[in-house]
């Protein structure tokens, strides 16, 4: 190759080394490479678009105080989440007692005695089933003479040294539960009853003493009922105190604020559940499962969902405005008018999904108006609450009410609720 082709080859690697390794531009500007005035002006601002600014400022180092402040943040969700799993083990550990159910069945003008497996000192505990009346108490109401019962009596019978009976005394209330007489008792749907017995004084164990029930019935045909001891009955005054318990948590959560209501919620039922399965009998999942009123859960999901595609169509925007008009200026004259549509608004739709869709445009007309939305909201808040009470889709406890069976079917009807509630 010649030699001038050669150098400018030497000259242009040369080059393009300096400019990939270094940033102070200068070094090239110096080297003897035959550059002109102009390119040295060229490769001169490129070095200062190079330089790094002086103002620029260092990043923040990560001091110590900011690692324990996200381990902070990050503590209470995760100490909620192990106390849930902690009652959540705690109820699957615990299985069901095993349960030797026994048939009996009671004629009428006959005691059917019944042996209580071993003596205790507090209560007698047991469930039955059998054609049980469902609100038999509300049915009845004033007119007990006309109903029929089940009747169990726990007596404690007394014997001497060659066990000969001595004496039977009464150690209980009598218990008693309504039958169904709507038809044939062999054809009514059994019905589970737990028989709480608390003894009038603590039964001490003696081999001359034993303790039985006497079953009998007041109507005039057979009845048959399946009957099961519960090994460790927990006295009433146990049950309030762990159910204070579970309320006082829950409470608790709500107030101070430790985590949003719904995981509050869902901790305090695993913990009511934990305690269940400890105390005995633990809660079948089926048992679980009709605790939840799948039709009120129903109607309020639907309710839900049409209130959302009336909020999407511009409803509450179109009733805000219009309010805002009439209204002409005055700042009491829109808080009535406010106050009136979402009363009527929360009477036909769920009062809760119907305040958190109208609270935007709300706090909007506030601002424009120069009024503080709190107290607008805490005042519209009354209002739906009041209007919902008017109708039974307006709240949940109104669906709850309505959608008793023992209510419908005893004329509490739309209507009817309504006529009562209008006052």
């Amino acid at each position: 190759a010649p030699p001038a082709r050669r150098t400018d080859s030497i000259k242009s690697k040369r080059t393009e080394s300096l400019l990939a390794t270094t940033s102070n531009v200068d070094r090239i500007i110096e080297e003897d490479i035959h550059l002109t005035s102009a390119q040295k002006a060229v490769l001169r601002q490129f070095e200062g678009m190079m330089k790094k600014p002086e103002h620029e400022q260092e990043h923040p180092e990560l001091h110590i105080e900011d690692i324990i402040q996200v381990k902070r943040a990050w503590l209470k969700p995760i100490g909620l989440t192990l106390v849930w799993l902690m009652f959540t083990v705690q109820f699957i550990i615990y299985r069901d007692l095993p349960r030797n159910p026994t048939l009996v069945s009671l004629h009428a003008g006959e005691r059917v005695v019944i042996n209580v497996p071993a003596i205790t000192a507090t209560a007698i505990s047991m469930s039955i089933k059998g054609p049980f009346l469902e609100d038999g108490e509300l049915i009845y109401a004033g007119r007990e003479s006309e109903a029929n019962f089940v009747f169990i009596q726990a007596v404690r019978t007394f014997y001497d040294e060659n066990m000969t009976e001595i004496i039977t005394v009464n150690i209980a209330d009598l218990w008693r539960e309504y039958l169904d007489t709507s038809m044939e008792i062999d054809m009514i749907k059994p019905r589970e009853r737990l028989a709480l017995l608390s003894l009038w004084k603590n039964v001490s164990k003696d081999n001359y003493t034993r303790m039985f029930l006497n079953a009998h019935t007041d109507i005039n045909e057979t009845v048959t009922i399946k009957y099961n001891y519960d090994s460790l009955p927990v006295p009433t005054e146990k049950g309030l105190l762990f159910a204070l318990l579970v309320l006082v948590l829950l409470y608790g959560l709500f107030i101070f604020e430790i985590t949003n209501p719904t995981l509050s919620s869902l901790i305090c039922s695993t913990f009511a559940l934990a305690i269940l399965s400890i105390l005995n009998p633990k809660p079948s999942f089926d048992t679980i499962l009709e605790w939840i009123d799948m039709p009120m859960l129903a109607l309020l999901f639907s309710m839900m969902i049409i209130v959302a595609i009336i909020s999407d169509a511009g409803m509450f925007d179109f009733i805000a405005v219009y309010a805002y008009q009439i209204s002409k200026g005055s700042v009491y004259r829109l808080i009535m008018n406010l106050c009136f549509f979402i009363s009527l608004v929360s009477a036909f739709l769920n009062n809760s999904t119907t305040m958190l869709l109208s609270s935007p445009i709300t706090i909007k007309l506030c601002e424009v108006s120069g009024m503080n939305p709190v107290s607008v909201l805490i005042y519209l808040m009354i209002c739906a609450n009041v209007g919902a009470a008017f109708t039974p889709l307006g709240s949940p406890p109104n669906v709850i009410i309505t959608t008793n069976s023992f209510l419908q079917n005893h004329g509490i009807t739309f209507g009817v609720f309504v006529l009562n509630m209008a006052p």
